[in-house]
C-alpha cells in the first residue's frame, strides 16, 4: 500500500521522543530484500518475513501483567472436513513468558548454548527457525530434517528443563514455503498443527515473505490456515511477522487475514535493511509501528493502545544486510520505547549472531556468527531481557 505524504507527516511527532544521537530517517530510503543467514556460509538462508506466533501480551502499558486471550471475532466458517484434528491440551502460557523471544537456528559448532545464555541474561524463551517444507506439504526443520529427533527437540528439550519456553518460526526469506507448496487451507493448517502437538507449542511465528507474502493464493491459504488453528488450537497464540519499509508495511496480508475473521495476537515488523548507512534504526521502528498502528486500527476496529497491544517488534542486532548498524545501546532504545508505546513483543535477529567476530573465536558476519560491534556476548539477549521482566 502507498500512503500519502500527509501520512507520513502526522507520524513525525513520533520521533521526538527518541535520541538524537542515532540519525534521521531519510525517507527516501527503500527497503531491499533481506538476507539473513540461518546456517553457517555454505548454508547461509536468509530469515525476516511475517510470523504467526502463539504470545504472551503484555499489559496496555508494557508491564507486563498477563496473557491476552486470543481475540473472539466473528468468522466465516473454514470446513474443518469429516476428521478435524483433536484440540491442543498444551498448558495455558505462562504470562509474559514469551514476550522477549529472540530468533535462535542450529548452525552447527556455532550454535549458542542457549541454557548458558538464558543463564547470563535472564532471557525466557526463544524464536526457533525455520519449519520450511520437504516432498510437498510436509514440514520439516530447514527443508531437511524431521520435526523431532535431532538437535531443535534436545534444544527445546533443555530450555524448557531451565524454566523457559519455545516459539517454532515457519517460513523465512528463501527455502520451500509450507503456504506455497500446500493445497489448502486445511492442508496448510494441518501441516502447522501437526508441529503444534507435537512439541505442545504455546506458540508459532509465521515467518511470511518473498514468495510466500507476494502470492495472493499462499496469503488466502494462511489467512484460512490461521482461522482452523484458532479453533482447533484455541490455547495456542499467533503471532504474523512481516518486513516493512519507511512509509510502513504493505496491507494486503493484514486484511485479507482480517477479512477472514481472525484477529493474531501480534503484528510482527522487522524495520531494517532500508538503505545501507541511511537510516536511524530507532527512529525507523517507532515510525513504522506508528504506521502499522493505523493499519491495525483501520482492519480490526482497535483503539491506538489496542492496535499496539497487537503489535511486536524484530530488530537485527548489530550490523545488517544493507550496512545499517543497530548498537546495544540502541537496542535499548527501542526497546524502551516499544515500553512506552504499550508494544506487546520485542525479538531480534538473531541469538546466533549476539557476540562480538574475529579473535580466537573465528567468528564472522558473513558466516551470521557474530554482530559486526564490538560486544559483551549476549548484550541484546540482556537487554530483551528487560522487556519481559
Amino acid at each position: 500500500m502507498t500512503r500519502t505524504d500527509q501520512d507520513d507527516d502526522q507520524d513525525d511527532n513520533h520521533d521526538d521522543n527518541l535520541d538524537d544521537n542515532h540519525g534521521d530517517v531519510d525517507d527516501d530510503a527503500v527497503a531491499p530484500r533481506k538476507l539473513r543467514h540461518r546456517r553457517t556460509a555454505a548454508l547461509g538462508a536468509a530469515v525476516v518475513a511475517v510470523a504467526v506466533v502463539p504470545l504472551l501480551l503484555r499489559s496496555a502499558g508494557g508491564s507486563g501483567a498477563g496473557l491476552e486471550p486470543a481475540a473472539k471475532t466473528a468468522r466465516t466458517h473454514v470446513s474443518a472436513g469429516p476428521n478435524p484434528p483433536a484440540r491442543s491440551t498444551a498448558p495455558a502460557p505462562t504470562a509474559d513468558l514469551a514476550a522477549a523471544a529472540p530468533y535462535l537456528y542450529y548452525s552447527g559448532n556455532e550454535t549458542p548454548d542457549v541454557v548458558a545464555v538464558m543463564k547470563a541474561t535472564g532471557i525466557q524463551a526463544f524464536t526457533m527457525s525455520a519449519m520450511l517444507a520437504k516432498n510437498g506439504c510436509n514440514p520439516a526443520w530447514d527443508g531437511e530434517d524431521p520435526i523431532k529427533g535431532g538437535w531443535q527437540e534436545r534444544t527445546i528439550a533443555a530450555v524448557r528443563a531451565a524454566g523457559g519456553d519455545v516459539i517454532v518460526s515457519f517460513g523465512g526469506w528463501e527455502g520451500s514455503k509450507l503456504a506455497l507448496v500446500c493445497g489448502s487451507a486445511r492442508s496448510l493448517a494441518d501441516a502447522y498443527e501437526s508441529v503444534i502437538d507435537a512439541y505442545q507449542l504455546r506458540a508459532i511465528d509465521l515467518d511470511v515473505e518473498s514468495t510466500e507474502f507476494s502470492d495472493a493464493g499462499s496469503r488466502k491459504r494462511i489467512a484460512g490456515a490461521l482461522e482452523l488453528i484458532r479453533e482447533e488450537h484455541p490455547q495456542t497464540q499467533l503471532l504474523v511477522t512481516m518486513g516493512t519499509d519507511l512509509s510502513g508495511p504493505e496491507t494486503s496480508l493484514v486484511t485479507e487475514v482480517a477479512a477472514a475473521g481472525v484477529a493474531p495476537d501480534a503484528w510482527m515488523l522487522m524495520p531494517f535493511d532500508f538503505a545501507a548507512g541511511r537510516v536511524n534504526l530507532v527512529q525507523a521502528s517507532a515510525r513504522t509501528a506508528a504506521l502499522l498502528n493505523k493499519d491495525l486500527r483501520a482492519a480490526y476496529g482497535y483503539t491506538e493502545q489496542d492496535a499496539y497491544r497487537h503489535t511486536g517488534i524484530v530488530a537485527m542486532n548489530g550490523t545488517t544486510d544493507t550496512g545499517e548498524q543497530l548498537t546495544v545501546d540502541g537496542f535499548t532504545a527501542i526497546r524502551d520505547e516499544a515500553v512506552r508505546l504499550g508494544v506487546s513483543r520485542l525479538s531480534y535477529w538473531a541469538t546466533n549472531r549476539d557476540r562480538s567476530c574475529g579473535g580466537s573465536s573465528g567468528f564472522s558476519l558473513e558466516a551470521g556468527s557474530c554482530s559486526g560491534l564490538v560486544q559483551e556476548d549476549w548484550a541484546f539477549a540482556r537487554v530483551a531481557a528487560g522487556f519481559s521482566s
